[in-house]
């Protein structure tokens, strides 16, 4: 029963996320479009592990299929949470937005593409389980095939760190670092003791680390009223200048109106000082 300790951990922790994290509102962006469905799968993946163990400690024997069947559904929630890291990484590293939104959605599609391929192949191949002194984990080409492409996924996150290095100290690396860190844990317990199922925790912890950083939807709203503010005084500043142009037009315009009415003015007197009925002609 110790294997379940991992898994129980991990739902109450993305049940916690889940249920804060949708009851608030929030700002829509790419950002916490991809963090939402994290959450999801985060939740599926640690309640698909305690069913898992749970009907492998009940009986074993008698529903081996089951338990097969219930891994290679899990093992979609590996696929699906890797890509959904792999999209915010995109999302975090590239600076020139106009290239994004030109390239998001045939990367979005080709990765969904090759997830779906990789995922064929997974549920083809043949799964083996494991189940002897209280340890039960799942082995053979299909998970040897799962781990494989999620660690290309793994290694595409360290090329984006060490892309990013100078822009380690901000925020929303810290999550990149979370997995590059939990993601080697996980690797090496993996080699030395597959029985330890400390997947679902690492990732709901990741989310958590997340939810701090950059998905926290009250931090995202301050993010989106700063932003309000900064636009606001921007057209103060822009109306300030308007305001001033109009003051320097009135002003240049009444002095050139000024300077002729000014003169009319005086003709006007000089006419009315003389005598009508002998007009000068200068004066006529």
């Amino acid at each position: 029963m110790k294997a379940l300790y991992f898994p129980i951990c991990g739902f109450f922790i993305a049940l916690l996320l889940v249920v804060v994290y949708f009851s608030k509102p929030r700002v829509k962006n790419s950002e916490t479009q991809v963090y939402s469905w994290m959450l999801i799968a985060s939740l599926l993946d640690t309640i698909l592990s305690i069913a898992l163990l749970s009907i492998t400690y009940i009986n074993f024997d008698g529903n081996v299929s089951l338990i097969k069947v219930l891994n290679k559904v899990d093992f979609l929630q590996y696929i699906l949470w890797a890509n959904l890291i792999f999209f915010y990484v995109i999302d975090v590293s590239l600076k020139n937005r106009s290239l994004f939104e030109k390239i998001r959605r045939p990367l979005y599609i080709t990765c969904i593409i090759l997830d779906l391929l990789v995922y064929a192949a997974v549920l083809y191949l043949p799964l083996n389980i494991y189940n002897q002194d209280g340890t039960m984990y799942a082995y053979g080409p299909s998970v040897n095939l799962l781990y494989g492409f999620c660690a290309v996924y793994l290694l595409c996150l360290m090329f984006a760190v060490i892309y990013n290095v100078r822009n380690l100290l901000n925020k929303k690396y810290l999550p990149l670092l979370a997995l590059l860190v939990f993601g080697s844990i996980i690797f090496i317990v993996r080699g030395t003791n597959p029985g330890l199922l400390i997947i679902p925790a690492a990732l709901a912890y990741i989310n958590l680390i997340m939810y701090f950083t950059i998905s926290n939807p009250d931090i995202q709203i301050a993010k989106q009223q700063e932003q309000i503010v900064v636009q606001t005084k921007k057209i103060n500043r822009d109306l300030r200048h308007m305001d001033r142009t109009k003051d320097e037009f009135l002003s240049l315009a009444s002095h050139q109106l000024r300077t002729p009415l000014t003169s009319m003015r005086g003709y006007s007197a000089m006419l009315l000082d003389g005598d009508f009925g002998n007009l000068t002609p200068d004066q006529t």
